[in-house]
C-alpha cells in the first residue's frame, strides 16, 4: 500500500483530469461506444445499471471499488456546411442508460467521466443547383413536376467528442491504490497519445498535403474544424489554401468564402487577401470598390502587403478618388518595413513628382536599392537609366547587366528590348536567333509589342 501523496500517478491524474460532467448532460448522440479492460480479465454481469460517480476520484482510490477498465464514447456536437450554419445532432442517440448498461455488461458498478478530445470528420452533400419544370395531363388535370437538373457538393465536417467512462468494480479483495493506479497511468498514457496526435497537426500551412486514401490529410480536418468553431485565423488558412491550391483542388469561390469570415472578425491577413482577390477578380467579378475597402482594413493593421497595394489603389485611382500624395505616404510606409515592390513605386513617384518633389537622384537610389534585392521592374529601370544617361552617367555594358537579370525574370518588357538589342546590335554583337527567342518569349509573358513586332517579320509561333 503506498500512500496518496507520495503516488506520482495519483498526483499526475489529479492535475491533468479534466473536470467530470453528468453523463446525462454531457453524452449527446454516441456515433459508439468501445470498451477496454485494463487485466484481459472477464467479470460477470452486474444485474442493476452502474452509477456514475461524481465525487473526487481520491474517494475511489481509497475504497473498495477497482478499477477494471475504461469506455470510449464518441458523441456527436454538430455538422456544419460552408453554405449554411451549422445545425446540432440529434439522430441517433443512444440514452444514458445505453451507456450505464453497457458498463455494468462489463461488471462495473461506478463510471467515472473524464472529458478527452475533440474530433472532427469530413462530410459533404449534394445540392440542387438547377431545376427544370414539366408538365403532364393525367385524367384532364394537369400536373407540375419540379425535376432538379443540377447538383453541387458541398463540403463540412461533422463535430464530435470523445469521452472516457472509468469503469470500477467493487472488489474488496483485489482493490487498492497502487493496482488502481497502474490502472490510471494506463489511462492516461493513452489519452495522452491521442491528444499528442491531435497537436502534431497543428502545424499551419506546410502541412496541407493530399492524403491518397482520404480526401483530405488530417491538419486540414484540424483546420476545418477550428475555422467552422469560428476561429479567425484557421478560417483565413482554409482561405489561403483554396486560393492558392495546398493540400486541395484549387477553388476561388471557396477561398473568398473563408477569407470574408475571417477578414469580418478582423484578422489583417484574411482583409489584405480579400482585397487581393476583389482587385483580381478571384472567386467574384472585379470590384475595385471593395478592394479598397479591405486593403484598407487590413493596411491600417500595419501590414505590408496592404500598404503596398493600397498604395497602387491611390496611384491608379481604382476603386477611391486617385491621390498621389496618400499613394505616395503608404508607400513610404511599406518601404519602411522592406517591401522591395514600394521602393520601384516610390523612385517613380520621384522621378515624376508625383505626390512628393522630384528628386531624380532619390529615384536613381531608389532603383540601385531594388534592383540589388532582385526586383525585376527596377533593374529593367535602373537599366533604361544607363542607357540614356540622363540622371547617371551613360553605360551601355553595365545597363546590358541589369537588363537581362530582369529579362531572366520574364519581365516582358526587358525581355522585349533585349530582343532589340540583339536585333540590332546595340552595344552587343547583333544575332538574330537570339532576337527571336527573346522575342517569343516576351510574347509568351504578354508583350502586344513584341508579338507586333514578330507578326511584322511572319514569325509568331514557338521558340
Amino acid at each position: 500500500m503506498i500512500s496518496i501523496v507520495n503516488n506520482r500517478y495519483v498526483r499526475v491524474l489529479i492535475i491533468c483530469i479534466i473536470s467530470y460532467c453528468c453523463l446525462a448532460a454531457c453524452v449527446t448522440a454516441p456515433l459508439e461506444i468501445k470498451y477496454k479492460s485494463f487485466n484481459d480479465q472477464s467479470y460477470s454481469k452486474r444485474p442493476n445499471l452502474a452509477i456514475v460517480h461524481k465525487d473526487s476520484i481520491e474517494t475511489l482510490l481509497k475504497s473498495q471499488y477497482l478499477l477494471i477498465g475504461y469506455i470510449d464514447v464518441r458523441r456527436n456536437i454538430r455538422k456544419c456546411y460552408e453554405d449554411d450554419s451549422c445545425v446540432t445532432v440529434t439522430d441517433d442517440m443512444p440514452t444514458e442508460k445505453d451507456v450505464l448498461r453497457e458498463a455494468a455488461d462489463r461488471g462495473g458498478d461506478i463510471v467515472f467521466i473524464l472529458e478527452d478530445r475533440d474530433i472532427s470528420t469530413n462530410i459533404s452533400k449534394s445540392i440542387c443547383t438547377a431545376t427544370s419544370v414539366s408538365a403532364t395531363t393525367v385524367n384532364g388535370i394537369v400536373q407540375m413536376t419540379t425535376i432538379c437538373t443540377s447538383y453541387a457538393k458541398v463540403y463540412g465536417v461533422l463535430e464530435s467528442k470523445v469521452s472516457r467512462a472509468l469503469i470500477w468494480r467493487l472488489d474488496p479483495e483485489n482493490a487498492n491504490i497502487e493496482a488502481n493506479s497502474q490502472a490510471i497511468k494506463t489511462a492516461m498514457l493513452t489519452m495522452a497519445a491521442q491528444k499528442k496526435a491531435s497537436n502534431e497537426e497543428d502545424e499551419g500551412f506546410s502541412l496541407f498535403n493530399k492524403d491518397k486514401k482520404e480526401k483530405y490529410s488530417a491538419p486540414f480536418k484540424l483546420a476545418y474544424e477550428r475555422a467552422y468553431a469560428g476561429d479567425k485565423k484557421y478560417q483565413a488558412i482554409l482561405g489561403y489554401a483554396f486560393e492558392t491550391g495546398k493540400g486541395v483542388k484549387k477553388n476561388y469561390t471557396r477561398a473568398l468564402f473563408w477569407y470574408k469570415k475571417s477578414a469580418k472578425q478582423g484578422f489583417a491577413l484574411a482583409q489584405s487577401r480579400l482585397g487581393s482577390m476583389y482587385y483580381l477578380g478571384k472567386g467574384t467579378r472585379t470590384d475595385y470598390r471593395m478592394a479598397f475597402f479591405w486593403t484598407k482594413a487590413a493596411a491600417e493593421q500595419d501590414s505590408v502587403r496592404a500598404a503596398y497595394n493600397l498604395c497602387v489603389l491611390y496611384g491608379k485611382g481604382l476603386g477611391v478618388t486617385q491621390n498621389y500624395k496618400q499613394a505616395f505616404n503608404w508607400c513610404s510606409k511599406a518601404k519602411e518595413k522592406g517591401h522591395v515592390s514600394a521602393s520601384v513605386n516610390l523612385a517613380n513617384m520621384y522621378l515624376k513628382g508625383r505626390g512628393v518633389d522630384v528628386n531624380k537622384k532619390v529615384a536613381l537610389e531608389l532603383y540601385q536599392n531594388g534592383a540589388e534585392k532582385g526586383n525585376r521592374i527596377a533593374q529593367y529601370n535602373l537599366a533604361v537609366n544607363y542607357f540614356k544617361g540622363k540622371i547617371i552617367e551613360k553605360n551601355i555594358k553595365t545597363g546590358l547587366k541589369w537588363l537581362k537579370k530582369s529579362a531572366g525574370q520574364k519581365f516582358h518588357p526587358a525581355q522585349y528590348m533585349l530582343g532589340l538589342f540583339y536585333e540590332g546590335g546595340y552595344g552587343i554583337k547583333a544575332n538574330p536567333k537570339k532576337s527571336l527567342i527573346w522575342y517569343k518569349r516576351a510574347v509568351r509573358n504578354g508583350s502586344k509589342r513584341a508579338y507586333n513586332r514578330l507578326k511584322k517579320k511572319n514569325s509568331v509561333g514557338n521558340e
